[in-house]
């Protein structure tokens, strides 16, 4: 995953381009209803014929910009955007990758090397989803996985592995998700005490 950053970077500098690191923006300057440049934090002013954001819409049209500067229904449309997702992200450091009985080895093969997708059927799907509807996490979530230290070994300490994991569905409410963990360890606390 770094690699590929870094040979991103390398082929810009080959072109010609500057990367500046640790150099916040304050604002994206703009003329007559375009976009000419960028503030930084510090002061310094980049002039350019164009400029490409990398940070969602509401902080590039709505912070970084004079929202009064847009199209009202754009800047509408853009406060209205929703960002909830019923997805948790599960990173994981592991000591060697997962032996899967499909397609045994505990060494990185390729059955390491893709997206691994754990919902058997669409009606595990449909049930996955069903609890997250009404405000409960999944029983049985659906998993997509990738391990990327299967194909760059520098992202993990030299025989181990990272595993990042997308589990769906979960409800997009953190205060609803406060509420479940408490419940949890209520249930918990009280099983170990009785036990």
């Amino acid at each position: 995953m770094g690699g590929l950053s870094n040979a991103i970077a390398s082929a810009a500098k080959e072109k010609g381009a500057e990367i500046k690191v640790n150099a916040p923006v304050a604002r994206i300057l703009t003329n007559g209803g375009r976009a000419v440049g960028v503030a930084m934090k510090d002061g310094t002013e980049y002039r350019a014929a164009k400029v490409v954001s990398s940070v969602d819409a509401h902080v590039t049209f709505l912070q970084l910009m004079d929202p009064k500067e847009l199209p009202t229904d754009f800047a509408d449309s853009v406060r209205h955007l929703d960002y909830a997702s019923a997805s948790c992200k599960v990173n994981l450091a592991l000591s060697e990758v997962p032996n899967f009985t499909c397609l045994p080895g505990n060494t990185a093969g390729p059955q390491h090397r893709g997206t691994i997708h754990l919902c058997p059927t669409r009606d595990y799907i449909e049930k996955a989803f069903d609890r997250a509807k009404y405000g409960y996490i999944s029983d049985n979530p659906i998993v997509e996985a990738t391990i990327p230290s299967s194909l760059d070994d520098t992202v993990a300490p030299k025989g181990q592995h990272v595993m990042s994991m997308f589990t769906q569905y979960f409800p997009t409410s953190w205060r609803r998700m406060r509420e479940l963990w408490r419940k949890t360890r209520s249930v918990m606390r009280s099983a170990a005490s009785t036990s």
